[in-house]
C-alpha cells in the first residue's frame, strides 16, 4: 500500500529515549547510556554491560569485513558463562604490544610485538601432551638449558653435532669425555 506508514521515529521526552521503529517493531533505541539494536530474534546492546542475549553475531559483506576494538590500553574478547565472565580470553595490550591467549583463566600463550611466540608463564605450558602430540617441529636453531630427551629410538638424522663436555651413551652419568655402556 503506497500511503501506509512503514517506519517512524519517536522521541519520549519524559524518559529521554529516542526510538527508530518499523511496522514489525522497534529497531534502534537510544538513551543517554544505551544504544540497542533489535531484530525479531536478536538484541545487541551498546551499554557498558549488555543484558541482551543472542545466538551469534555475524559480520557479512563483499570482503574485508572486520570488527575493530579501539582504545589506549587493552582490548579484550572474553569467553565465559554466568560463573566466570572471562574463563577464556583474547587480550591485546598496547602498553607492551602483546597479544595474549587465556584458557581456563590462565595465560597460555603470548605473541610479542617482536614476533616471538612464548608461553604465558615460565615452565607451565607444554607443546603437546601425553595424548595429543605435534607431528613435527621444524626449527632453525635449538638452544636448551636443561635436558634434551626424545624417544628410545630415533628414525631421524641429526647431521653433525658438538658436545661441550661429556657424552654418555646408555648412561646418564658419564665419567669421561665419551662413555658407551
Amino acid at each position: 500500500v503506497a500511503n501506509q506508514i512503514r517506519a517512524y521515529i519517536i522521541y519520549d521526552h519524559g524518559n529521554d529515549i529516542m526510538k527508530f521503529s518499523s511496522v514489525s517493531g522497534n529497531r534502534l533505541t537510544l538513551t543517554d547510556t544505551v544504544a540497542e539494536f533489535e531484530t525479531a530474534n536478536y538484541k545487541i546492546s551498546g551499554s557498558a554491560t549488555s543484558t541482551g542475549s543472542f545466538g551469534e553475531l555475524q559480520v557479512r559483506g563483499a570482503g574485508q569485513e572486520k570488527i575493530s576494538l579501539f582504545g589506549n590500553a587493552q582490548q579484550f574478547i572474553n569467553f565465559g558463562d554466568a560463573a566466570d565472565s572471562n574463563t577464556g580470553m583474547i587480550q591485546y595490550d598496547h602498553n607492551n604490544n602483546q597479544l595474549q591467549f587465556y584458557a581456563n583463566a590462565t595465560n597460555i600463550l603470548r605473541v610479542l610485538g617482536s614476533g616471538f611466540v612464548l608461553p604465558g608463564s615460565d615452565g607451565t605450558v607444554s607443546l603437546g601432551s601425553t595424548t595429543r602430540k605435534w607431528k613435527e617441529l621444524v626449527v632453525n636453531h635449538v638452544s636448551a638449558s636443561g635436558n634434551i630427551s626424545g624417544s628410545s629410538t630415533s628414525t631421524g638424522s641429526f647431521g653433525a653435532g658438538y658436545i661441550d663436555n661429556k657424552l654418555g651413551i646408555g648412561t646418564t652419568s658419564p665419567v669421561a669425555k665419551l662413555v658407551v655402556s
